[in-house]
């Protein structure tokens, strides 16, 4: 059986709304998927790094098919910390 999983949401903070939820087997790989769009000249999130909060949310119990959330959500990571400098 694989282990739970947890939650995550990425925070618009100028809009106030949290984007889709999505899973990840810890912050770390939350934390490169974030990254991944933050770097990714395509997105919103790139253009506006400062903008953005990943969160973790919750967890979902597989075992029992339940979502336990948070009572205090967690910013793992900021948009601004994420994005690599353009190389001279």
């Amino acid at each position: 059986m694989k282990p739970d999983m947890l939650i995550f949401t990425i925070l618009d903070t100028v809009s106030k709304i949290h984007g889709e939820p999505f899973t990840s087997p810890n912050n770390d790989t939350a934390k490169r998927s974030f990254s991944r769009a933050v770097n990714d000249c395509d997105t919103t999130i790139h253009q506006n790094p400062d903008n953005f909060q990943l969160i973790n949310i919750g967890t979902w119990d597989n075992k029992e098919g339940k979502i336990i959330a948070h009572s205090l959500t967690e910013i793992v990571a900021t948009g601004d910390e994420l994005i690599n400098p353009i190389e001279a």
